[in-house]
């Protein structure tokens, strides 16, 4: 019967209110769905089910859980469900070979819709970043420039901006500013609204600001300095943008056409 109930909505949570009422109850229910939990993990009902007998079961169940997780690691990681479970292993236990999974596929996971999530959720779970920063600072441009790793190092930064990180993407900001995915790696750090980093940003590209200038992606990170940079920057761009030749280049640009920026930050 639970077999039945996990993969329907109604019966799922039938069960979880039943886990909810006695806790000795998801015992008898990993038992009975023990054969197809892959399929339970994987569904868009019944992983909310394991999710709440992570939580009630016994040492000898929950152990064998884990191993079946384990065993189908970046199958669960790269499901929108599955990943879940992931997470809530990570949140209820302390189990050791989850963890050296996460450590064998970090790679993997910062580089998939799903995946990223357990990194962010072990990374705020345990603070042992170490060896995530290492992931990150080795493979930079190959996380950054893929479509969900871009994403994935945002949000890593925001939670934890290491330095050390930052600066291996400013140092990289000439490969990342022209890519599709890259250059909002770059324009994230631009936000950041640190003055310091913005300025060697514009340093990094400045000689090319003209040609980057009327590229479709890195002209987004150009607008993003005139919205953030100031000072030294901020007189380094309008240098080099606001020469009278320049700016009716760019004005015929379809990318390149900055008429409302410069009208509205009063630069002529």
């Amino acid at each position: 019967m639970s077999k039945h109930l996990s993969h329907d909505q109604s019966g799922c949570r039938y069960l979880q209110k039943m886990i909810e009422q006695n806790d000795s109850f998801s015992n008898d229910v990993f038992i009975n769905i023990k054969s197809e939990i892959i399929d339970v993990i994987n569904d868009p009902f019944g992983n909310y089910l394991v999710q709440k007998m992570i939580e009630n079961l016994n040492e000898e169940n929950l152990l064998s859980l884990i191993s079946i997780v384990n065993q189908n690691f970046l199958l669960f990681a790269k499901n929108s469900q599955g990943t879940r479970v992931i997470q809530k292993l990570i949140e209820f236990t302390n189990n050791t070979e989850v963890k050296k999974n996460i450590h064998k596929f970090a790679l993997d996971l910062f580089k998939d819709n799903n995946g990223y999530h357990i990194i962010l959720k072990y990374s705020n779970m345990s603070r042992k970043l170490d060896f995530i920063e290492k992931i990150i600072e080795e493979n930079l441009l190959d996380i950054s420039m893929n479509k969900f790793g871009c994403c994935a190092i945002q949000k890593y930064l925001q939670n934890f901006p290491k330095q050390s990180i930052i600066k291996i993407i400013i140092q990289n900001t000439e490969k990342l500013i022209t890519n599709i995915y890259g250059n909002y790696v770059i324009q994230f750090i631009i936000s950041i609204n640190n003055q310091d980093y913005n300025y060697q940003i514009v340093e990094k590209f400045k000689n090319n600001i003209i040609y980057l200038s009327k590229q479709k992606f890195s002209s987004n990170v150009i607008e993003r300095c005139f919205d953030y940079c100031k000072d030294a920057a901020k007189n380094i761009l309008i240098n080099y943008i606001c020469e009278e030749k320049v700016v009716g280049e760019l004005l015929l640009d379809m990318y390149g056409n900055y008429g409302k920026l410069i009208k509205r930050n009063n630069y002529f």
